[in-house]
């Protein structure tokens, strides 16, 4: 049991951290999934083969699949990974510090950065050549 009312506001901003932090990381894998499936096309063809003609954003971050590049790696990293560590440090200068701003402030940046991941998703596509 919690004897003072410090450890209670840690215990607090511990758990709210940990909530926040699996919201973001959730909305960041389904971010990364439904890219992913945006760049394998529509399954009536390969798409890595030839013919297939990836958008920019299937380029950089060589979806469908894992990338196989240092650059496709950082990037995917940078997209996806940044907004959960970013409130994972957030948090954990909230606890240090004990100022609920850390956290809020940190939540703030991670979540307009996951909705700015979320968006470039519609960039995921990959057509094809011969229906044009």
């Amino acid at each position: 049991m919690l004897g003072t009312d410090e450890e209670t506001s840690r215990l607090s901003l511990l758990l709210q951290g940990l909530g926040i932090t699996i919201a973001i990381a959730a909305i960041s894998l389904m971010a990364a999934l439904a890219a992913n499936d945006g760049c394998s096309g529509d399954g009536t063809f390969d798409p890595n083969g030839p013919e297939a003609r990836p958008s920019a954003y299937c380029k950089l971050t060589h979806f469908p699949g894992w990338p196989h590049t240092t650059g496709a790696e950082v990037a995917l990293g940078l997209l996806f990974l940044v907004p959960a560590t970013v409130v994972t440090v957030g948090g954990a200068v909230a606890i240090a510090t004990k100022k609920r701003q850390a956290l809020y402030w940190a939540t703030a940046v991670a979540l307009a950065w996951a909705i700015v991941t979320v968006i470039l998703v519609l960039f995921a596509f990959t057509d094809y050549e011969g229906y044009v």
